[in-house]
């Protein structure tokens, strides 16, 4: 048995800083098992509000976890969380969540009134799980300690990508010393090297970790009635109020830790769904189920457009989606379609003039109107006109080619009002 660190501090490790967070007192995997029983009374009684709140408290809570974490407890967790995004129609967050379960314990039981042909489940196993991925460093952890990843002991700065994972730090004494959420391989600077040969495992390691056998006993219950929907329709229009979307702004504008439900929040996604009925060829008359998806508000808040909201933005908007169909060029810095490690609030770059446009055009905003210096000047550039077209001069003032329309500098764009 590992000793118990007396009082834990928590560094979460958000964006390229860390913020110091004191923990009530020591959490336990054996808390972690009540938690999630609460989670799945909450979705019985057909009350996601409550399944919600919960869920970002366990999510919480896990970091100051006062021993190795238990990845089948992290699986049923993961689960969960793909349920409710399931139930908000969030499908690019529930995949991620989806991936995890499957990766940690892809036996994990199945309620019984869940059977393969239930539309989650269907979704949930459809899913495949992302390739592993990472910089070509090597990690540092203490000395004689150890990086887990999701309870298991890791060697290598690598995950698979896209994929939510619980890191937790160990000293030479095990004690846990440190823990915070990470997606994919975005690990911190501060715990990598140059490439070398891989760190050994801490002495006092000498078992796997093991998982409490009540969360497959658990997962198997029935969790929804044949008599009644699991979870009402969601509403049309936006998942989140506009208090909770402040609410997740200001945290994240504070640097502090984000619950698994602020990426929705900042997306701040509008669904209208409507309905209407047609004839097909056949003389049938049929339903038509339509849902338009627009963005309620910009994100960048007039500041320059970050990789994490034009990511964001891409993802809902695949037409300026990178990929084997963009044009040469075209966000070529991003890594198997997603943003380069370590870059979420740095300004994008390598973005085309259309896209930017179209970025801006999509919440009723423009780009800086053509002669006006409404760019800072450590952006390097703003559009002005050429020819009656917009152009894009850098700092010296060399016009770039708009036609190729690639961002070529650390430059980045920015909306503002028409």
């Amino acid at each position: 048995m590992m000793p118990s660190s007396l009082t834990l501090l928590v560094l979460l490790a958000v964006s390229s800083s860390a913020q110091e967070v004191p923990c009530e007192g020591p959490y336990k995997n054996e808390a972690l098992v009540a938690e999630l029983d609460a989670i799945d009374e909450a979705f019985r009684a057909f009350d996601p509000a409550k399944a919600r709140r919960l869920l970002s408290a366990t999510h919480r809570s896990l970091l100051c976890l006062d021993e190795r974490a238990d990845p089948t407890g992290i699986a049923r967790l993961a689960r969960q969380l793909a349920l409710t995004f399931f139930f908000d129609q969030d499908e690019d967050a529930m995949r991620r969540w989806s991936m995890l379960s499957r990766k940690l314990e892809p036996d994990l039981p199945w309620h019984t009134d869940m059977g393969e042909d239930h539309a989650f489940r269907a979704q949930f196993t459809a899913f495949e799980i992302a390739e592993m991925a990472g910089p070509d460093a090597s990690l540092m952890p203490a000395k004689q300690g150890g990086v887990f990843w999701n309870g298991s002991l890791v060697s290598e700065p690598k995950a698979p990508m896209e994929m939510p994972a619980l890191v937790q730090l160990a000293d030479k004494k095990g004690l846990w010393i440190r823990a915070w959420w990470q997606d994919g391989s975005a690990w911190p600077d501060n715990l990598l090297g140059p490439p070398g040969a891989a760190p050994s495992a801490p002495r006092w390691l000498t078992e796997e970790a093991t998982s409490d056998p009540r969360h497959a006993e658990h997962a198997g219950l029935p969790l929804f009635t044949a008599a009644e929907p699991a979870i009402e329709s969601e509403p049309a229009g936006s998942a989140y109020t506009d208090q909770e979307i402040a609410a997740a702004e200001a945290e994240d504008a504070a640097g502090h830790y984000r619950d698994p439900f602020e990426d929705a929040r900042r997306r701040a996604i509008r669904r209208v769904h409507y309905q209407s009925t047609a004839t097909n060829d056949a003389g049938d008359e049929v339903t038509i189920n339509t849902e338009i998806v627009t963005f309620k508000r910009d994100r960048s808040g007039g500041n320059p457009v970050t990789y994490e909201i034009f990511d964001y933005w891409t993802r809902d908007v695949q037409e300026w989606a990178p990929g084997p169909g963009a044009v040469d060029g075209y966000l070529q810095d991003w890594v198997d379609s997603r943003p380069p490690p370590n870059t979420s609030r740095t300004p994008v770059v390598w973005v085309s003039f259309a896209a930017a446009k179209a970025y801006c055009d999509s919440f009723g905003l423009s780009l800086p109107p053509a002669g006006e210096a409404t760019v800072d000047e450590h952006l390097k550039w703003e559009w002005r006109v050429r020819a009656g077209e917009p152009a894009r001069v850098n700092a010296k003032g060399k016009v770039l080619d708009s036609a190729s329309s690639e961002v070529r500098e650390d430059t980045g764009f920015r909306c503002q009002k028409p």
